[in-house]
């Protein structure tokens, strides 16, 4: 896309002409993570949990790249996550039990 002197315009899907993963993608990824931190014994009023949805709403809003720490403190775990935004790659949240 381009102005009318010929110069690129970004839009909310492109970044320096690339193409960024659409809001649905977004969400069908923040779902399938939510869901799994459910499936895995965590309620929705854990702080870790509600700090993880926090990075995903923002994310799912149009923020750029989010890669950081969610500390679970009462399940002695800590996970690490990443939000991409480009369409080729996908959100990951690995979680780590304490060391011995």
């Amino acid at each position: 896309m381009s102005d009318l002197s010929g110069n690129p315009v970004e839009d909310k899907y492109t970044r320096n002409g690339k193409p960024l993963k659409s809001k649905m993608d977004r969400v069908k990824e923040s779902v399938t993570i939510l869901k799994k931190l459910q499936e895995l014994g965590i309620p929705t009023n854990e702080p870790g949990y509600m700090i993880t949805k926090q990075h995903l709403d923002e994310w799912i809003a149009g923020g750029d790249v989010w890669e950081g720490r969610v500390d679970f403190p009462r399940f002695q775990r800590r996970a690490e996550m990443v939000l991409p935004v480009r369409p080729d790659r996908v959100v990951s949240m690995t979680i780590f039990a304490p060391r011995k």
